[in-house]
C-alpha cells in the first residue's frame, strides 16, 4: 500500500507470490477504513502490521501525535 501507483507496480514485481497493492493515504481516516475493508474482503484478517510514518514528519503532518502514542 502506498500513495503512488507506479512505486507500488515496482515493489509488487520484485515479490514473489500473492502480491496485493492498494493505493492510499492512511492520512485520510476514510482511506484508512477502506484500506481495513478491502483486506478484510481479501485476506480474512490481520497477521501482521507494519507502519511506517515519513522521515522528517512534522508533528503537524501526523496529527501532532507523538511517538509514545504510536506503541
Amino acid at each position: 500500500m502506498g500513495r503512488r501507483v507506479e512505486v507500488l507496480g515496482k515493489a509488487a514485481n520484485r515479490i514473489s507470490g500473492q502480491v496485493s497493492t492498494l493505493v492510499a493515504d492512511l492520512s485520510e481516516p476514510d482511506q484508512a477504513e477502506q484500506v481495513t475493508k478491502r483486506h478484510a474482503e481479501q485476506f480474512g484478517r490481520v497477521d501482521v502490521l507494519v507502519t511506517s510514518v515519513e522521515i522528517g514528519a512534522s508533528s503537524e503532518q501526523t496529527g501532532g501525535v507523538g511517538g509514545a502514542a504510536w506503541h
